[in-house]
């Protein structure tokens, strides 16, 4: 007999669990609820500080320059030097240039740099006679051929020579090197010959040229280059030996009359340099920062900047009708045989004062030969 009671208690449960079931399915068949982000601080990245922090030292450096502003071997060479020194060392480096020998003259730059008054300077090292004899042998007439070959010679002497190196003692070379070939030029009369130098007295520009002129009959007066045009004008001396590049950048060609040509009487030297116990001073990677910048590079580019002034400066002299005279072999050989015997005495007396002048003069002329 049908249950009605007992069928309710068994279809409860059934009921229940098809329910629960339909349920837990429906829940299971939901998309998933995105959740709203949540917004979070943006981090700010400190930025790069180009300059040096307040815990890294400046290093200032003076560096001083006897040749007026501007001059070809500012703009072309000491500036763009210094500006790479200072970007490659992020800062760290200032070198405050002061030229026109507004803290350094002529005759004083090597001293000043010696003494620690400065730490860097530029200058002719004719201005110093007595102070780099092995260096001024390039001074010898009819030696060397370019400038470029008067270059690579020292810079071979200097990284070769122990002799020529301990002549910089107290100094960081950064360049040495060659100016263009020294010529006669003169205001009153031509010189065509050796015989034209007797009785002249010739503006030079170190020890060996003003014995030279005196071997000749001449007389040389060591006058710095920014005071020749007035001692010219004012007629002080009658002309002077310098080279074609000076004609243009000292505007000599307003003042002379004359020019000879092809002399070789001497090749002239400047130099970059820097007190060396100033120099011992710097950190290492800052040292190797100027190397990088210095040294054969370097000076043969001065050489070269020189070389673009000689052309402005024989432009210079055909523009205002300077007469200009070409040295023949016959005046060279002329010339060698007087300034011969002022060779020898220069090194002899070198040698009496404990150098080994004829040694350094042996090296120098095999350094040279290797570059012909």
């Amino acid at each position: 007999m049908f249950n009605l009671k007992r069928w309710k208690l068994f279809l409860l449960p059934v009921l229940l669990v098809f329910v629960l079931g339909l349920a837990l399915a429906g829940c299971g068949g939901e998309e998933a609820v995105d959740e709203e982000p949540v917004d979070e601080e943006p981090v700010d990245e400190e930025p790069v500080d180009e300059e040096p922090g307040e815990d890294v030292e400046v290093i200032s450096l003076d560096f001083a320059s006897p040749f007026p502003e501007p001059h070809h071997q500012h703009v072309n060479v000491i500036e763009p030097w210094i500006e790479a020194i200072e970007e490659a060392s992020d800062g760290r480096v200032e070198i405050n240039f002061y030229p026109g020998g507004t803290l350094s003259e002529s005759t004083a730059v090597v001293d000043d740099v010696a003494t620690g008054a400065i730490d860097i300077g530029f200058t002719m090292l004719g201005y110093t006679p007595g102070r780099f004899p092995l260096t001024d042998m390039t001074r010898f007439p009819a030696h060397f051929q370019s400038m470029e070959e008067v270059t690579r010679t020292l810079n071979i002497l200097l990284a070769e020579n122990a002799d020529f190196q301990e002549e910089w003692t107290g100094y960081k070379v950064f360049a040495l090197y060659g100016l263009p070939e020294g010529n006669a030029y003169t205001n009153n009369a031509p010189i065509q010959g050796i015989a034209d130098f007797n009785g002249l007295d010739l503006r030079v520009s170190g020890e060996l040229e003003e014995d030279t002129i005196a071997a000749l009959g001449g007389m040389g007066s060591l006058i710095p280059m920014p005071e020749v045009y007035d001692a010219l004008e004012r007629g002080v001396v009658g002309g002077l030996l310098t080279d074609n590049a000076a004609i243009d950048t000292y505007k000599l060609y307003e003042v002379l009359e004359y020019a000879t040509s092809g002399m070789s009487m001497f090749y002239a030297t400047k130099a970059i340099f820097m007190n060396e116990d100033a120099w011992n001073s710097l950190p290492a990677d800052i040292q190797a920062i100027f190397d990088e910048h210095s040294g054969l590079d370097l000076a043969l580019k001065g050489s070269e900047i020189y070389a673009e002034a000689e052309l402005r400066g024989i432009q210079k002299m055909e523009e205002n009708g300077i007469e200009v005279y070409e040295w023949t072999e016959q005046d060279a050989a002329d010339l060698l045989e007087v300034a011969t015997p002022v060779v020898e005495g220069f090194l002899d007396q070198l040698e009496a004062g404990g150098l080994p002048a004829w040694d350094v003069y042996e090296h120098l002329l095999e350094a040279r030969d290797s570059l012909r």
